[in-house]
């Protein structure tokens, strides 16, 4: 109960002398009116003996005198404002700035930083002082004006994809000379290294300094990277403390190009762990789907990652000669290439006309003289088809007319 007490304040603490009036009411209302005058009325000789149903007390109950005077010192009080944990706004009558972070971390806790931003404004406009609003991730001019201006001003604030700018919050700052004022800074809750603390330093060299932070439930999608058989997202959360159940979707598109969650994936981070990894095997039909990943339950650009091709290889398909099969692996046209694809590429093999129609990236002939389909290889090469050919023993050998005809041969093989 003293805790509570000793966190009360008042937006009007003159208002509660409104309190010294109620015991002059008190006195007012238990007051005896004076006597009435008695005259003579002949007529009423007819009522005597009647009987009064309702009585009619000479004094006010003093119960309804408490509930009354209860009642205007709730209306008083209330009128003079009070509020719980007012402590952390300055209680100065200088000019008020309120700093924004404004950057994508803010994003998870935003309704609640606004609201706390029209309460501050609210707090000025009793006060009567001015107010500066600064954005930190888009800094604009500094002007102190009446706190009535700003009401409402809060609702059009909406967070940034990125973060502070801190070089031309300063410049911002320093535009306003020597002129002092308080500042009440609603944080993202990030460190931000240096230019944070330095910009801390120049506001509390002009005036007080008080400071909101986000709530600290922020999770965000670190890096998303594929391995030899698999892929990884790494995850990051502030704060270390307790164990947390983190849900992961993988979304995408369905073969016909409609939107789908592709997949589900869940991570706990252990009791005194910030940093995660978790390892996803899918697929390859359904990996090449994903287009970007998502954290449940957290609404700021941090938990939402848009993938390039992280997660897909490029198709190379592989052309041997004709007959090549029966040979051992380490005699094959293609086995170097074969080794030094196998990891970075998803590779096809098979006859040109079962290639073709999956469109691979790119079309690797290892030493092949004669090739099949010619004129559907030189279409799709001059659609923007990538072609490359390895000369061998084979090319090497084979004869010069049978080489100049071949449209796909981008130079003359020197014989020998």
């Amino acid at each position: 109960m003293i805790a509570i007490l000793s966190s009360l304040s008042f937006g009007a603490p003159l208002v509660l002398l409104g309190l010294l009036v109620i015991p002059l009411i008190w006195i007012l209302l238990r007051a005896i009116p004076p006597a009435p005058i008695r005259r003579i009325f002949p007529a009423v000789v007819l009522l005597l003996g009647l009987q009064d149903k309702k009585q009619t007390s000479d004094r006010t109950p003093w119960w309804l005198l408490l509930l009354r005077s209860l009642a205007l010192a709730a209306l008083i009080i209330g009128m003079a404002g009070p509020a719980l944990n007012r402590q952390n706004a300055p209680s100065s009558a200088s000019d008020i700035l309120l700093v924004v972070d404004g950057s994508w971390a803010t994003g998870q806790g935003w309704s609640g930083m606004r609201e706390l931003v029209e309460q501050e404004v609210a707090n000025a406009v009793r006060r009567g002082v001015k107010v500066a609003l600064l954005d930190l991730s888009a800094p604009a001019s500094i002007s102190f004006r009446p706190a009535s201006l700003f009401e409402g001003t809060a609702q059009g604030l909406v967070p940034k994809p990125f973060g502070p700018d801190w070089t031309a919050a300063q410049d911002a700052i320093a535009s306003l000379g020597e002129e002092g004022f308080d500042t009440i800074w609603f944080s993202d809750g990030l460190a931000h290294g240096s230019d944070k603390q330095s910009l801390l330093l120049t506001l509390k060299s002009k005036g007080a300094v008080s400071v909101y932070e986000t709530e600290r439930n922020l999770i965000t999608i670190s890096s998303v990277s594929l391995l030899e058989q698999s892929f990884e997202v790494r995850l990051h959360r502030l704060g270390s403390e307790g164990e947390k159940r983190v849900m992961l979707q993988a979304e995408g598109v369905t073969p016909n190009g409609l939107p789908a969650q592709i997949a589900a994936l869940e991570y706990i981070f252990k009791e005194g762990t910030s940093d995660g990894r978790l390892e996803v095997v899918l697929p390859p039909e359904l990996r090449k789907r994903i287009t970007h990943f998502t954290i449940q339950g957290q609404s700021h650009a941090g938990a939402r990652y848009v993938l390039a091709d992280q997660l897909n290889r490029p198709e190379a398909a592989i052309v041997t000669p004709r007959g090549e099969m029966e040979l051992s692996e380490l005699l094959k046209p293609s086995y170097y290439v074969e080794r030094a694809l196998f990891e970075r590429a998803e590779i096809l093999d098979g006859a040109i006309s079962d290639i073709l129609p999956a469109n691979p990236d790119i079309i690797i002939m290892a030493d092949v003289v004669q090739v099949e389909a010619t004129e559907d290889v030189l279409n799709w090469v001059q659609k923007g088809g990538t072609l490359v050919r390895f000369a061998g023993p084979r090319l090497a050998g084979a004869e010069r007319s049978s080489l100049a005809d071949d449209p796909l041969m981008p130079v003359m093989i020197r014989q020998g």
